[in-house]
């Protein structure tokens, strides 16, 4: 998608991005110096070689691409338009990104839970480095500590029965971030007890699990040009839909 800077002012502005409900503001915990967060519906590490502004240039990015299509679509039961506004939304402030090819996940039999199955397939596509701190990141999101996170992704990633969610990692690359991103859909006969951490057998019953997996690069140069307008069009959202992990 290429908009010339004027309607791409014009496309962030028309964003609808109304204040989270019933979410207190007191509950934020926003520091700029976590090695990991939650931003709504999506998980995200970051490798020690970013500073803080970086780190809130995703954060906020990805935020507001989540928002525009939560307000445009049902997160849980049209994914695919849902994952077309998103991916609009990013490239539009400056995300090289491709578009959003899922996968059937095949042998969810071979696995006792959500988690076992998605750490398998992420390990796939990192280096050992970057997966050891997404692993981190997953053990760390059911931990006491880590609750408000845990509880704040599967409000906004989960529909009862259905799930819609995305985690990875973030480096960086000659001095844009990389965010290697995985995305999962899931569709269950039972309701999942969380987004992310649920037992995948449930008396023969049925699940459907789907999975994409690429790397998108966040041009800082162009992103910088929106900056002031994402923070502007995110409000509080940028307190209330985010929390750090302490990992």
């Amino acid at each position: 998608m290429s908009l010339s800077f004027e309607e791409s002012v014009r496309f962030i502005q028309g964003i609808n991005a109304l204040p989270a409900a019933g979410i207190s503001a007191d509950a934020a915990t926003i520091s700029g110096a976590s090695d990991a967060a939650v931003a709504a519906g999506s998980s995200v590490a970051f490798v020690s070689d970013l500073d803080s502004q970086m780190k809130a240039d995703v954060l906020n990015s990805t935020l507001l691409a989540q928002i525009n299509s939560d307000f445009l679509h049902d997160r849980e039961t049209d994914p695919r338009s849902w994952y077309n506004t998103y991916l609009q939304t990013l490239m539009v402030v400056g995300w090289e990104v491709k578009e959003f090819d899922f996968t059937l996940i095949r042998d969810t039999d071979n696995f006792l839970t959500g988690e076992e199955l998605f750490l398998d397939y992420v390990s796939k596509y990192m280096p050992q480095r970057e997966f050891d701190l997404f692993r981190k990141m997953m053990t760390a999101l059911q931990q006491p500590q880590n609750s408000d996170a845990s509880k704040l992704l599967d409000d906004q990633a989960r529909n009862l029965k259905m799930s819609n969610w995305q985690a990875g990692v973030v480096s960086n690359q000659g001095g844009n971030p990389s965010f290697k991103i995985n995305a999962f859909l899931c569709s269950a006969s039972w309701t999942l007890e969380h987004a992310i951490f649920f037992k995948l057998r449930q008396g023969g019953g049925d699940i459907e699990i789907s999975a994409e997996h690429q790397e998108m690069y966040l041009d800082l140069a162009k992103y910088s040009q929106y900056r002031a307008l994402v923070l502007g069009q995110l409000g509080n959202n940028a307190q209330l839909l985010v929390r750090d992990i302490d990992i």
